[in-house]
């Protein structure tokens, strides 16, 4: 067929609704909220009913009232001078990045530099792919910023303390880093958490040298890290913040960057000359539309009262899955950082995962792996008793396909 299928052996997905999938082989539970973009869950209706009354006005730079509420609350709530609306998480990242080049150069010096952390995903632009590097970028031409991948135990492990030294920095030129990337808990890396004392370390490095911190929170923000951004945990917040994702709960294209007011500072000072000063935008990038439904998200999400529940809920979740999976043979670990609704399942090899995984779905539940690590992100809003199912058919499906394979 003409479409570019890239589901494979999945069933067709006819429609959603809260925790469940309908596909041509019946109901599903869908264990990752529509791939990490339904934090409340399919079809939540008060998002639905403003995404329908939207409408469009011009490009993603133009102004209207829904626009500009969205970002006063976003800017607001979270302590940002400025928002940039566009249309995806994978833009939105290139655009903070592009930002920081901008915002970090002298006259006719431009920094080349780049920091990362080994096994993150930023999107799928050309900048954002070899911000990633390795085999992200592999189809890409060489060229293009220096990126450092900060490797090492940076993200510590089980019965690791004392993470981490200066050790895997001291092979980076600081001097010509224009920004530090880097996802609170990665996602697509496994569901590794960044500790405090790392973000510390190198975000240090980097404003020491004058460059920017950029926290991509396309997955980890609007809740899903326990918080309205996950970010919020650090006591030196970050230079600019990315959210994408679960921001109109999966209803309307968009995304934002929040801007710091010594990075707009910094942007405003950079040319004289406006057109080509502000190099953003896109056509779907902030419409009325998609900025009414991330209101309705925003107000249903920025509630202390849930944002509490969730981490209630996110503890309990992690006791059954660590009780339940934690004690199998092929399971290396159980990752579930605190209070963040992500949970990661680290097996033995990536094939007893990614059979588990088909096990899984045959069961009526629906998981993704990432490499060798099965990655859970539920809705927020999951009840307990279809979390206990979720767990069990997982717990099965492992043993299953270990067994298979032996």
């Amino acid at each position: 067929m003409p479409y570019f299928d890239f589901a494979g052996n999945e069933p067709t997905i006819t429609g959603a609704c809260g925790v469940m999938l309908e596909t041509d082989q019946g109901e599903i539970i869908d264990a990752e909220s529509g791939y990490w973009c339904t934090p409340l869950g399919h079809g939540y209706q008060p998002v639905k009913t403003v995404s329908a009354a939207g409408y469009y006005c011009d490009l993603g730079t133009a102004r209207h009232p829904p626009a500009t509420e969205l970002a006063r609350q976003l800017c607001e709530r979270l302590g940002y001078s400025k928002a940039i609306f566009l249309a995806s998480g994978s833009s939105a990242v290139d655009c903070a990045i592009r930002v920081a080049f901008q915002a970090t150069s002298s006259g006719k010096s431009i920094r080349s530099g780049l920091v990362s952390l080994k096994g993150s995903y930023h999107g799928s632009t050309g900048l954002t792919l070899m911000a990633a590097g390795s085999s992200y970028s592999r189809w890409l031409p060489t060229g293009g910023p220096v990126v450092h991948s900060i490797k090492g135990d940076i993200f510590g492990g089980p019965g690791v303390r004392n993470v981490p030294t200066a050790e895997p920095l001291s092979d980076v030129d600081w001097r010509d880093v224009a920004s530090f990337v880097f996802e609170p808990i990665q996602g697509a890396g496994g569901v590794r958490e960044l500790p405090v004392r790392a973000y510390d370390l190198l975000a240090r490095q980097t404003w020491a040298h004058g460059g920017i911190v950029i926290a991509d929170e396309v997955c980890t923000g609007i809740g899903r890290g326990g918080f309205l951004a996950r970010s919020e945990v650090y006591e030196n917040r970050p230079d600019i913040l990315v959210l994408g994702k679960g921001l109109t709960n999966g209803e309307q294209p968009l995304s934002a960057l929040l801007l710091s007011e010594s990075v707009v500072s910094r942007i405003e000072s950079s040319t004289n000359h406006p057109s080509v000063r502000y190099l953003w935008g896109e056509t779907m990038g902030g419409t009325p539309a998609a900025c009414m439904a991330a209101l309705a998200v925003l107000e249903h999400v920025s509630n202390p009262t849930f944002l509490g529940k969730v981490r209630k809920t996110a503890a309990s979740f992690k006791t059954l899955l660590v009780q339940t999976v934690g004690p199998l043979g092929p399971v290396v670990e159980v990752r579930a950082p605190h209070g963040a609704m992500m949970f990661g399942v680290k097996l033995a090899s990536k094939s007893v995962a990614d059979h588990a995984c088909a096990l899984a779905l045959a069961k009526g539940v629906r998981l993704i792996c990432e490499g060798s690590c099965i990655v859970l992100m539920p809705a927020l809003v999951m009840q307990g008793r279809v979390w206990k199912r979720i767990c069990s058919v997982m717990a099965d499906s492992i043993l299953e396909a270990a067994g298979a394979l032996e």
